[in-house]
């Protein structure tokens, strides 16, 4: 009977580890802005801010948690497009699209360059802060004397994503890691179990 209790027991909390798995949270940014070369002759650009997510929602304190091993990652996701100009004769050399995020430390982390879809990088949670700058960049390039026409190229959306293990979340100066929610009730649950089978075993 001990041994099929304490089976019972290990199962439950191994389910209740599962539940405090790896946690994304994100702050997703409309940029929906059209990027044109003509406009000055050389580039064009558009700036956005994205917080900290994990901060913004109020999850915990994100220098502390980071401490504890509970910030997982961190990556930058912007969707965007190129749109060739169809009457350029050389349209195979598009304009140059990049896009660059400066970290808690004044680093940059860039995207370059910035195709068709979904682009991504990855960002070390370890320089991230409450609020970033985040730019891009759309620059004339000239592969020969035919490519003198502008492009377009188009930004759609801005996501920072940010993993955390919810089991490690640290919440302020001097308190112990918040445990996953799922945890705590199959914990109860295996309490109860527990004491179930005790009560049949002296009945």
């Amino acid at each position: 009977m001990k041994l099929k209790i304490l089976t019972i027991w290990i199962l439950l909390i191994s389910a209740g580890v599962a539940f405090g798995a790896a946690t994304p949270v994100s702050d997703l940014v409309n940029v929906d802005t059209y990027l044109n070369t003509a406009n000055n002759g050389v580039f064009d650009q558009v700036s956005w801010q994205h917080v900290n997510p994990f901060i913004d929602q109020g999850i915990g304190d994100y220098d502390l948690t980071l401490a504890n091993g509970g910030i997982l990652g961190a990556e930058l996701v912007v969707n965007a497009s190129e749109i060739l100009w169809t009457g350029d004769p050389t349209s195979l050399v598009n304009d140059f699209l990049f896009v660059q995020f400066i970290d808690a430390n004044g680093g940059i982390y860039e995207i370059s360059p910035v195709l068709y879809g979904d682009n991504s990088i990855v960002i070390d949670p370890a320089d991230l802060g409450v609020l970033h700058d985040v730019s891009a960049t759309l620059l004339l390039t000239i592969a020969n004397q035919n490519d003198i026409f502008p492009d377009d190229a188009y930004v759609g959306t801005s996501e920072l994503i940010v993993t955390y293990e919810s089991d490690l979340v640290v919440g302020g100066a001097g308190t112990q890691p918040i445990p996953a929610p799922g945890a705590l009730v199959l914990g109860g649950l295996g309490w109860g179990l527990v004491g179930v089978l005790r009560r049949r075993r002296t009945l």
